[in-house]
């Protein structure tokens, strides 16, 4: 779990009541997209989940929209993998 978090880097910030250990953060996006993601684990299983939009300036998907999208993405993976 710790080398796949690696990813987030320190401004990893924790997902509360997702799994275990999980941690959301932009996205490393070469293209000068925007985006977030979540890395988890449950029971024995580590997840991954990018989420992207392609427009910089998306009124849609702005910052705020991609992190409550994480969030419940998060949650979804997490409570099947439960």
């Amino acid at each position: 779990m710790a080398s796949v978090a690696q990813a987030c880097g320190a401004g990893a910030e924790p997902l509360n009541a997702i799994g275990n250990e999980a941690v959301y953060c932009a996205a490393d996006l070469r293209r000068g997209e925007l985006g977030e993601r979540a890395v988890g684990r449950v029971r024995n299983q580590v997840f991954t989940i990018d989420l992207n939009s392609t427009l910089k300036d998306d009124p849609i998907l702005a910052r705020d929209a991609l992190k409550a999208r994480i969030y419940t993405a998060a949650e979804q993976v997490a409570g099947n993998l439960f």
